[in-house]
């Protein structure tokens, strides 16, 4: 009976530093999750019989088997291959780990084949359009390699922090938080977080999970952690080695909790809502500043 092979981890490699970083996060993944690593570098320009294309392809080979070297000086047991791809960096890496278990990209690149020129917002740090596209758009789990605040003095071993908005369609993002929380011996750090719209009288949890009338917020809150505790309980079996934190807060601005939260974390799960309406709104607003500006690395899931 033929053995089906293990899903790889697949990171894109640019030859930048966050590329580079993301390597060394992506190698930590697959030694973790005991599946092989796929080095993906993706060019875009001039074809192979070019002169340009030609030494593009040299570098490329280049690059890969220095990336493949360092990987396999840190995991010597860890199954390694370099692909070279052609066409848009961000529609290739994405068709390509579709069949992956997880994607890692770094969160900006040089500019160059895979990143693209970096986009600026102010008051966050550069974050490629291929970091951004893949991790909305991508079929698995996306993780967005971004360097830790070092100016935060965090309890040591950071958490995994969580944001749950009580949808059905978060299960995916919680699941996998807790998957990450026991590969890295982290506790779990869960956050959910109230948002009132401009002008409504109303009280609500983040972002379509229920509404309710602004005088019964003690009630509000009780559904909250209620909610909370349903979603977590069968996870918190499953994983009984990881720690659990739970938090309830109605601070009102969702994007701002989550990104102070993130600087004493190792990594933030967010969910991102295929659908149209509110929920995806919001979700996206919420995984895109996290992506440009949280204190660690994010991760993105798909729900439906």
């Amino acid at each position: 009976m033929p053995v089906e092979p293990m899903p790889a981890v697949a990171v894109g490699l640019d030859g930048s530093a966050a590329s580079f970083a993301a390597l060394d996060l992506a190698a930590e993944e697959a030694a973790g999750r005991v599946t092989p690593l796929e080095i993906v570098h993706v060019y875009q320009g001039p074809e192979g019989s070019t002169v340009e294309g030609a030494a593009a392809l040299a570098r490329a080979g280049e690059m890969l088997a220095i990336a493949i070297g360092r990987v396999g000086a840190d995991h010597p047991g860890l199954a390694v291959r370099g692909v070279f791809l052609l066409g848009d960096p961000a529609e290739a890496l994405r068709r390509h780990t579709a069949s992956a278990c997880l994607a890692v990209v770094g969160y900006r690149g040089c500019g160059g084949e895979l990143a693209g020129p970096p986009t600026e917002r102010r008051g966050s740090r550069p974050v490629g359009p291929v970091a951004m596209r893949v991790a909305s758009r991508s079929a698995v789990p996306v993780i967005v390699s971004r360097p830790f605040d070092r100016e935060h003095t965090a309890a040591v071993p950071r958490a995994v922090l969580l944001g749950v908005d009580g949808l059905p369609c978060s299960a995916a993002a919680v699941a996998f938080a807790f998957e990450e929380a026991a590969l890295r011996g982290a506790p779990i750090e869960v956050h959910h977080v109230w948002w009132q719209p401009p002008g409504a009288g109303i009280a609500c949890c983040f972002p379509e999970a229920f509404y309710v009338d602004g005088a019964d917020l003690g009630h509000a809150r009780r559904e909250a952690r209620r909610m909370l505790a349903d979603m977590l309980d069968t996870w918190s079996v499953t994983f009984r080695d990881v720690q659990v934190r739970r938090v309830v807060s109605d601070a009102g601005d969702v994007v701002a909790a989550l990104l102070a939260a993130s600087h004493d974390a190792q990594l933030v799960v967010a969910g991102a809502h295929e659908h149209a309406g509110l929920a995806h709104l919001l979700s996206c607003t919420v995984s895109q500043a996290l992506i440009e500006r949280a204190g660690c690395s994010v991760a993105v899931t798909q729900g439906s």
